[in-house]
């Protein structure tokens, strides 16, 4: 995928240059993160678990198994959040895009714009059918990025999900389908 820029933002892969920044990025945000994304913040421990963190994930994004790219301020040199491709099914072909984003840029549309370029990405050049999130109810800011972006809700899956500290969650389902 080539970099898509939008305002002073790129969405681009993850590479190994990254990991400080991306490192700092879930440290800053560990508690939350720890919720929705327990593994993810579990191989990010420190910089150099977060290198070998990036080193597994490049190498999954080189053989079209799963994913990660990130939205960078170009202006703070951040990274602002990131988009997770997971559970790529191409006989279908779908994905299930997971989504985290700094709490200092929470609130000002860039996730909702980020997620809309990717999957535009994933329909026109992917050629992807369906693209679908799982959200947990009481996520309220993601759940509004979804509707926001076109994901319609398709259901509740009860005791989908173990956070961070093992309690099982419902998770809502939304989905996408190619236009």
């Amino acid at each position: 995928m080539k970099p898509i820029h939008f305002s002073h933002f790129t969405i681009r892969h993850i590479t190994i240059d990254d990991a400080l920044d991306y490192f700092s990025l879930i440290d800053t945000n560990r508690e939350r993160i720890s919720t929705y994304f327990p593994y993810t913040s579990n191989a990010n421990k420190d910089v150099q678990s977060t290198k070998n963190y990036l080193t597994e994930r490049i190498a999954f994004a080189e053989k079209n198994l799963a994913t990660i790219l990130i939205i960078s301020d170009e202006i703070t040199k951040k990274i602002a959040g990131a988009i997770i491709f997971k559970d790529i099914d191409w006989t279908i072909p779908k994905c299930e895009l997971g989504f985290f984003m700094d709490k200092g840029f929470e609130g000002k549309g860039i996730m909702s714009q980020s997620l809309q370029l990717v999957s535009d990405y994933c329909f026109r050049e992917a050629k992807l059918n369906k693209l679908f999130l799982r959200i947990s109810p009481e996520n309220l800011s993601s759940i509004r990025v979804a509707e926001k972006t076109g994901f319609l809700k398709e259901g509740v899956i009860r005791n989908d999900f173990k956070t961070g500290d093992g309690k099982l969650k419902d998770l809502i389902y939304f989905g996408l389908l190619q236009p």
